[in-house]
């Protein structure tokens, strides 16, 4: 099976739930991103969802904010770093 739908298996079986997850993971979210992009380094940042001490030599990016119809957050970019590049760093760690 390529695309398993939950139809295609019993109703709540664990086949059944996992091919309803998978849809929902692959379901491409639609809502407005807005991203505030600073060369700024806040030591608020400070989190133990970090996982330890911040480097400010390396991009950070706070979590999605879900605000309903909107989703927001904050790009910290290196002085001698492109945008870009921070970008590809924190989306590929998250």
């Amino acid at each position: 099976m390529s695309n398993p739908k939950p139809g295609d298996f019993p109703i709540g079986s664990a086949l059944s739930r996992a091919a309803a997850r998978m849809l929902l993971k692959n379901q491409r979210d639609t809502r407005k991103r807005i991203q505030i992009v600073t060369n700024a380094f806040f030591a608020a940042w400070q989190d133990e969802a970090v996982g330890g001490p911040l480097d400010a030599s390396k991009p950070l990016a706070t979590p999605w904010i879900d605000n309903a119809e909107t989703l927001v957050r904050i790009l910290y970019v290196p002085d001698g770093m492109t945008k870009e590049e921070a970008m590809r760093i924190v989306d590929r760690t998250n």
